[in-house]
């Protein structure tokens, strides 16, 4: 019996003192918390490691024209990294990626709609201007509008190449 009391006082002091141990390196663990600016920071850095890394893989030179266009840390404290594509500082249409990370910074998923290698020259045949007039010749007063038009320059993926286009 006196074994059994020495044994059970041994656990007793031993399982808090490991149970202490371990909270500081479980607290560590966690990369995000409330959604400080060096957390969201954290996350853009790995998101586009992740990215970049993804791209490579693939064998697109592109890999460095990713903007971060928000990052959110949720109630959960994972961080969600949304990022778009731009060739030579113009964006490409609907070529987006979020990437989702666990609150100790690893990956949870990745939804990834970039578009590889994209071949494409940036210098345009026509002006912005000129744009808006063909634009407006094609309206020609169908319907009022509601806003002055805005011309932007956009790279699209046709079925057959890409395309500089406003």
């Amino acid at each position: 019996m006196k074994k059994f009391l020495i044994i059970f006082a041994a656990v007793m002091v031993v399982f808090p003192a490991i149970t202490f141990l371990l909270q500081p390196a479980e607290a560590q663990k966690t990369a995000f918390g409330r959604g400080t600016s060096d957390e969201i920071e954290r996350a853009k850095q790995i998101s586009l490691q992740v990215l970049r890394d993804r791209m490579m893989r693939r064998g697109n030179s592109n890999a460095d024209e990713l903007e971060v266009k928000k990052v959110n840390i949720d109630e959960l404290r994972m961080a969600h990294t949304r990022v778009h594509q731009s060739v030579r500082g113009i964006p490409v249409w609907e070529s987006e990626a979020i990437v989702h990370l666990r609150p100790d910074g690893e990956v949870s998923t990745v939804t990834d709609n970039l578009k590889g290698d994209i071949l494409v020259s940036t210098v345009a045949n026509f002006s912005a201007k000129y744009a808006l007039k063909l634009a407006n010749q094609m309206y020609d007063g169908a319907a009022e509008l509601t806003e002055r038009p805005k011309v932007d320059m956009w790279v699209f993926r046709g079925e057959d190449r890409d395309h500089l286009t406003y």
